[in-house]
């Protein structure tokens, strides 16, 4: 039976301990939510992950340039493969509109 009494006390204690841990933890949380609130918290959550990206893509860059620029091609081309494929659509079949008194039309 003294065991069991010894036993309750020394998980009482640690109770006790993990308690009082627990109410400083909470104590530590208010006063920082007090000089930054949880929308800063986000912000610099958020500029920390954007800026891990960007070194990522970074290093991505530089340890595979011609991917890079494979990918910066596509980009320039889904952007603006339209004007690209009319000027050499028009380059090939004449199509030629322009207001000057040059000698292009043929």
């Amino acid at each position: 039976m003294k065991h069991l009494a010894t036993q309750l006390a020394a998980d009482r204690r640690t109770r006790d301990a993990a308690y009082a841990l627990c109410k400083t933890d909470i104590a530590f949380i208010r006063e920082d939510l007090q000089e930054r609130s949880v929308k800063d918290r986000a912000l610099d959550r958020a500029k920390d992950g954007a800026m891990e990206v960007a070194d990522e893509a970074r290093t991505f860059a530089e340890d595979n340039p011609y991917k890079t620029a494979a990918g910066v091609a596509a980009a320039a081309f889904l952007f603006a493969g339209g004007p690209i494929i009319g000027g050499i659509s028009s380059l090939i079949h004449g199509d030629h509109d322009c207001d000057c008194d040059c000698d292009c039309h043929g």
